[in-house]
């Protein structure tokens, strides 16, 4: 298994922001499905703000 986001083997999509879309695997350097994203934190946990938008929430998939 392999994410398609960051490509990093043993890791799937984990959580999606219900604004902007992008997608996250739950290691802590993925890039996200839009790649090379600004990132304006860290942590992936469900139900937080998206790093990337700053305007979602990320839920699990």
């Amino acid at each position: 298994m392999q994410c398609p986001a960051c490509g990093r083997n043993g890791y799937r999509l984990y959580v999606k922001c219900d604004t902007c879309g992008c997608c996250f695997c739950n290691h802590g350097n993925c890039d996200g499905t839009f790649g090379s994203l600004i990132l304006k934190g860290s942590g992936r946990a469900p139900g937080s703000l998206c790093k990337a938008c700053g305007k979602g929430k990320l839920k699990k998939l």
